[in-house]
């Protein structure tokens, strides 16, 4: 049997911008987003979070 893949460890973080969309779903300044490391890591440089 092939092993599954662990999902990734998601973590709870605060837009700081306007309006951001997250899962299809749009999320105001001061609302909270789950993400990986990487997609934070990314919305980080953008000054999403």
């Amino acid at each position: 049997m092939a092993e599954q893949k662990k999902p990734a460890e998601r973590k709870e973080y605060t837009v700081k911008v306007e309006t951001h969309v997250h899962r299809g779903e749009p999320v105001a300044k001061g609302g909270k987003i789950d993400l990986t490391e990487a997609q934070a890591k990314r919305l980080k440089g953008k000054g999403v979070i």
